[in-house]
């Protein structure tokens, strides 16, 4: 129980020094948009928890945008196995029915 607490005050302490420090990247906010529209039953630490793992994502990806500026097959590759990370890691923030719908409504692909 005390870790359940403090893993949800860590998270929300996480999720509002993010959102202090910066506002949410437009592929962020779609992205998420995408999953309350969807209404799988996200809580909101369960969104909150969603959201950074979107913004870590699109950090790694802006990070390998340039790293392989000059290599399209390469960032190609790079960008496939981030994109199947970050469909891992809200998976992940999921309860079993929740990830059944999210496969059922195929949110992969809008993501």
């Amino acid at each position: 129980m005390k870790t359940r607490i403090l893993t949800s005050l860590f998270l929300l302490i996480s999720f509002f020094a993010l959102a202090q420090n910066t506002t949410l990247p437009k592929s962020v906010q779609k992205d998420i948009a995408v999953l309350q529209k969807a209404d799988i039953g996200l809580s909101d630490i369960q969104l909150q928890r969603i959201t950074l793992v979107l913004t870590q994502e699109n950090d790694m990806i802006d990070k390998n945008k340039e790293a392989a500026k000059g290599n399209p097959e390469v960032l190609k590759e790079r960008l496939k196995l981030l994109h199947e990370n970050k469909i891992r890691n809200i998976k992940g923030a999921m309860t079993p029915l929740q990830v059944q719908k999210f496969d059922e409504l195929k949110l992969a692909d809008k993501l």
